[in-house]
């Protein structure tokens, strides 16, 4: 992927980032997503559950993009790329027990033990391949 100036340190500091996914109509769908990444450059991973929409619409179509404030005023970083649905066995190592317990009165309910809970939970594998910066989005 091409290097663009500020582009790393901007997405070192986006702890949320907005994951563009496209419909059936071919719709751009955005979607706010915890930033557990660090490097922009390489494959990116985010948790989700099975039964969602961005998950039907990369199966549809991987096309996606990853957007983030950049360091500079009114400007934008979007990567585009494609995502895939990780398999079980990436989902189990990269999947942490702390997630989803932070929901307020429900947490107990989403914990995980052992193998317990992890058919409805995956992780979205994002490959950047072309980095833009943009006015305000």
């Amino acid at each position: 992927m091409n290097k663009l100036p500020g582009l790393k340190k901007s997405f070192e500091n986006a702890k949320i980032v907005w994951l563009t996914t496209f419909n059936e109509e071919g719709d751009e769908i955005d979607r706010q997503m915890t930033n557990y990444n660090e490097d922009p450059y390489s494959e990116m991973w985010f948790p989700t559950w099975t039964e969602t929409r961005k998950v039907r619409h990369i199966q549809n179509n991987p096309k996606s993009y990853i957007t983030f404030p950049s360091e500079e005023e009114n400007k934008f970083f979007r990567i585009q790329g494609k995502t895939r649905i990780a398999d079980e066995k990436t989902t189990y190592e990269k999947w942490k027990w702390w997630y989803l317990t932070w929901i307020p009165g429900d947490g107990s309910k989403y914990g995980l033990t052992g193998t317990h809970g992890w058919d409805s939970r995956t992780i979205l594998l994002f490959n950047p391949e072309i980095a833009l910066k943009m006015d305000k989005v």
